[in-house]
């Protein structure tokens, strides 16, 4: 995917749960620079029907389709860690086989986080997906 102009991968530690008709997909960031970035990324039928190629918005909610994808930064600005939760956002699923499922996403992810001096003041922080791309194997 392309994150704020950026090109970079999420292929280390990856994991797939396909379990409740639906695809949630993890991972950790393995381009040089974004090796602390996590990147978790699911779609779902909210009438628990089969998965099947098609949109999934992330206002799908209570639709038929759904989506969300989220960035976690570890260790942005001296806090543990900062989900960047995508919204709004889209997944794409393209193609689905009996091993193979393919897609793709982009959205505008948001972060709000506390200050580490004063307690009392929070920031927002933004991040750009755009060209996001996934390819499932089994």
């Amino acid at each position: 995917m392309v994150l704020n102009g950026k090109y970079l991968t999420f292929n280390s530690g990856a994991s797939l749960d396909t379990s409740d008709n639906q695809i949630y997909v993890s991972g950790w960031g393995d381009s040089a620079g974004y090796t602390n970035l996590n990147l978790a990324l699911g779609a779902q039928k909210a009438d628990n029907a089969p998965m099947n190629t098609g949109v999934y918005p992330s206002s799908g909610d209570l639709e038929e389709n759904q989506s969300n994808f989220t960035i976690y930064d570890w260790g942005f600005n001296g806090v543990n860690f900062v989900g960047f939760g995508a919204y709004p956002d889209t997944v794409t699923i393209v193609t689905i086989t009996d091993t193979t499922v393919t897609g793709t996403f982009q959205g505008t992810c948001e972060a709000k986080y506390q200050d580490q001096i004063d307690p009392n003041l929070w920031h927002d922080s933004i991040m750009n997906v755009a060209n996001g791309k996934f390819y499932l194997h089994k």
